[in-house]
């Protein structure tokens, strides 16, 4: 029987709750996202190691990028936290099906200039990242086709000759 304090938290006596055990997944499959290497860089910048995401646009970013990318609104960008915020299932399957190579596909299809530096000052890429979201000025008319998935295990030799 669960002691008060498990009630009264909605935690299980040995530790954390099933909600958290959710979400340790869901961030588990993110961090797999993130050390893909289209997705080690900032989709808007030249930063290394972002660690935000917009959950409407399917990119990666760094912070300073996730500001401006909150000053868009979340009807163009809605911006998640891996590490801060909580997540759903649908949300790390959209960014596990797009990611910075196939939104910059869309984004920057026609001739898109380069990504501002690291440096660049915060008037310049906010300038870019309106330009490739809200203006959609390089953007493709339909989506770039979806991430190869995995293929498909060979069946056993055995399966295989008893079928014919």
């Amino acid at each position: 029987m669960p002691t008060a304090r498990a009630r009264r938290t909605g935690r299980k006596a040995g530790g954390g709750s099933s909600e958290d055990e959710i979400q340790r997944a869901l961030k588990q499959r993110l961090m797999t996202q993130l050390h893909m290497p289209e997705n080690e860089v900032c989709a808007d910048c030249t930063t290394r190691g972002p660690r935000w995401a917009s959950v409407t646009l399917g990119v990666w970013m760094c912070i300073r990028c996730s500001g401006i990318h909150r000053h868009l609104g979340v009807h163009i960008s809605f911006v998640r936290s891996v590490n801060l915020d909580s997540w759903t299932e649908d949300q790390v399957r959209f960014m596990e099906s797009w990611g910075n190579a196939r939104a910059n596909a869309k984004f920057c299809a026609h001739g898109a200039p380069n990504k501002p530096r690291e440096s660049d000052d915060a008037r310049t890429v906010t300038r870019y990242i309106k330009d490739k979201y809200v203006h959609k000025k390089w953007a493709a008319d339909g989506d770039p086709p979806p991430k190869a998935a995995p293929a498909p295990r060979a069946a056993p030799a055995a399966a295989s000759s008893s079928a014919e």
